[in-house]
């Protein structure tokens, strides 16, 4: 009878549903579609210990990963439009107006390099009074700076050498990113030597990093040059970074 043919059409296509508190529907591997029927769904606890909800729908295996903090876990992401991701660590800051004149000589720590303006600085972690960074989420970074200085010492007994690094406050092996100034890189107190660095570092929530000059020798006469985007200046004293991975 047609009913009779109408309720066997119905039980074929009947989704299978398994309930999500069911534990004894986990599966301990990814299923195929070979081994599903059409409208099954199934748990499986994949290798890598993630949770993830399959379904068989017109012969194709469709797959959510599953999440208990609310975090969507991709395996591949195809974007064909624009993407917005927000709040993501980042900062650029500059020396502004003037230069920082007569660093210090020798120290144990060396002179904090005063980056006195923020050009980004999205979750307001940059300190233009104490000119350190705070760091707001536990990850990997890519921290950078450039920096222009001046009027070395060339008297009789200058400096031998000088060098500019990153410090993390907050670890013991706390020194990055650095470089190194010879006495062969000037022949004049007038003359401008320009470093830079990047490097990508591992940073703990609530440390605080800065650049810092460090001079062996010589006479506490070396200026940090500002900022200048002209032509003619070609020299910017930079220093930035942002989180790539947590």
């Amino acid at each position: 009878m047609a009913v009779d043919r109408e309720i066997r059409r119905l039980q074929n296509i009947k989704e299978i549903v398994i309930p999500s508190g069911d534990t004894k529907s986990t599966a301990s591997h990814a299923p195929s579609a070979l081994s599903m029927n059409e409208g099954e769904m199934v748990f499986a606890q994949e290798s890598n210990g993630q949770l993830a909800l399959y379904k068989k729908h017109k012969g194709l295996v469709w797959k959510t990963n599953l999440s208990k903090d609310g975090k969507n876990i991709v395996d591949d992401l195809i974007v064909k439009g624009n993407v917005e991701i927000q709040n993501i660590p980042m900062f650029d800051v500059y020396r502004d107006s003037s230069a920082q004149a007569n660093l210090a000589v020798g120290g144990s720590t060396g002179t904090l390099i005063q980056f006195n303006e923020e050009n980004i600085d999205n979750l307001g972690s940059y300190d233009t009074s104490t000119y350190l960074y705070t760091v707001p989420v536990t990850g990997y970074y890519l921290i950078y700076y450039n920096v222009g200085l001046t009027q070395f010492d060339i008297t009789s007994t200058p400096m031998t050498y000088a060098s500019i690094f990153v410090k993390n406050d907050a670890t013991t092996d706390n020194y990055f990113a650095n470089t190194r100034i010879d006495d062969k890189e000037f022949t004049a107190d007038t003359a401008v030597v320009s470093k830079s660095a990047s490097q990508v570092v591992r940073l703990e929530s609530g440390s605080t990093i800065g650049v810092y000059y460090y001079q062996n020798g010589g006479a506490a006469q070396v200026d940090v040059e500002d900022s200048s985007n002209s032509v003619s200046g070609g020299l910017e004293t930079v220093f930035g970074g942002y989180l790539i991975s947590k």
